[in-house]
């Protein structure tokens, strides 16, 4: 005899109540917690360990600021979720929307896409690409 779990599978949560891109507000509110996050280090961290958390909240801090730039400036949230988790494009098209940035912020960003986009902060793997 099967006993039915209660629990619904993901796949029927998302059939119930797709998962809301928040827009702008919420989106900057979720990733001011991010950045707050991203700036906790360990005490004493030996000299040359990266500190992958650190790298996973500001890609998802950034992440979420472009977003919630392109809801303001219209986008919708199909639009907006079709970025996926592409730093670049989504950093790209802010600056073509009128986004200003300095070259340094932009080249950090840049350097955070690969490691944002590819989850090496979630899974650690060996790389060769700088770190910010």
């Amino acid at each position: 005899m099967i006993i039915q779990n209660s629990v619904p599978t993901r796949a029927d949560r998302k059939k119930v109540r797709p998962h809301p891109v928040r827009f702008p507000g919420e989106l900057l509110g979720l990733a001011e917690q991010y950045l707050l996050h991203s700036r906790m280090r360990p005490k004493g961290r030996p000299f040359g360990i990266i500190f992958w958390p650190v790298h996973q909240a500001s890609g998802h801090a950034a992440e979420l600021i472009l977003k919630a730039f392109h809801a303001r400036k219209g986008k919708s949230e199909t639009q907006i979720r079709a970025y996926k988790h592409n730093l670049r494009r989504l950093l790209d098209d802010a600056m073509s929307a009128g986004l200003r940035l300095h070259r340094a912020h932009y080249d950090s960003l840049m350097l955070l896409d690969d490691i944002h986009a590819e989850l090496w902060a979630r899974y650690v793997k060996p790389h060769a690409a700088p770190c910010p």
